[in-house]
């Protein structure tokens, strides 16, 4: 996907694929499975589901 771009993005913010990989919602959710705390939890989800 780099090679499409003219030049690389200095923040992976601008990346194209930042919000589809990483700020979408169902994205979010099955990554949080996989990672847990410092004091070794699982990531709860809080609030809303709604955006």
């Amino acid at each position: 996907m780099l090679e499409d771009l003219q030049t690389a993005p200095e923040c992976i913010t601008l990346h194209p694929a930042f919000g589809t990989v990483c700020l979408d919602r169902w994205s979010l959710r099955l990554a949080a499975g996989k990672y847990r705390t410092i004091d070794k939890k699982r990531y709860l989800q809080t609030g809303s589901d709604e955006a």
